[in-house]
């Protein structure tokens, strides 16, 4: 019986020894680890910014370059959408101040791509300025600096001719549909300035999706936002294929 007991003891004692030792190596070994781990991961999110932006470098630099000769007229779908924008172009006149579109429909369909092939063109042949700005990006740098809020409201309720890029995409709130958006579609309707939006919304869903901000549901002034571009454009829809992928 002391024998066995003595036999217990031995073999506690040595896997005692085995799990100290094995503990030891560990808090050695572990930082090494978390080194690596951390410099894999640093490595993973480095390679995902720097295509992240690179592909954004790629689609500003294709929008920038974009000209009426690059639209793919093969598609059926478009047909409508190419004689506006070719028509918008020949008759194009500051003094007239056209409507522009609103221009809705699926993913990737190349929406604005072509309205950056009708005004890099126009900005080229017929000198007018215009700018496309990503809506919700719009927003949230306004709402991280609020010191550009007045420069840019106004600058952009006076370029010649406004794209409102993926309207329908931002996170609504009353401030920026009332005070923001509001704001730059009435001095644009009152100064007969010709604005375009692009959405993957209609202009029934886009008014449902104003309406509903974090803070309440507002119909009215969704309605008042939707009449404000009823005003200043022509309801386009574009359904094609997805053409990013």
């Amino acid at each position: 019986m002391e024998t066995r007991e003595k036999q217990n003891l031995l073999t506690m004692i040595i896997i005692v020894a085995f799990l100290a030792i094995a503990l030891i190596v560990g808090f050695i070994i572990y930082p090494e680890i978390i080194e690596n781990n951390k410099s894999n991961s640093l490595n993973s999110q480095s390679t995902k910014q720097t295509e992240n932006t690179k592909n954004e470098k790629d689609e500003n630099n294709e929008l920038k370059n974009a000209r009426m000769k690059d639209i793919d007229v093969s598609d059926k779908n478009r047909i409508e959408l190419i004689k506006f924008l070719k028509k918008f172009y020949d008759e194009y006149n500051i003094k007239s101040s056209p409507k522009g579109l609103y221009l809705h429909g699926s993913f990737g369909s190349g929406k604005t791509f072509l309205l950056a092939c009708l005004l890099n063109e126009l900005e080229i042949k017929k000198h007018i300025s215009y700018e496309i700005v990503y809506y919700p990006e719009l927003l949230r740098t306004l709402k991280e600096d609020l010191s550009l809020v007045e420069s840019k409201v106004s600058y952009y309720s006076n370029v010649e001719i406004l794209v409102l890029d993926d309207i329908g995409a931002e996170n609504v709130t009353n401030w920026g549909r009332d005070e923001i958006l509001g704001t730059i579609l009435q001095e644009r309707m009152n100064k007969h300035k010709t604005t375009f939006f692009t959405s993957n919304l209609d202009i029934n869903e886009l008014e449902k999706h104003l309406s509903c901000s974090k803070d309440n549901v507002d119909n009215v002034k969704a309605r008042r936002i939707i009449e404000r571009i009823k005003q200043l454009t022509i309801d386009m829809p574009l359904i094609s294929v997805n053409r990013r992928n």
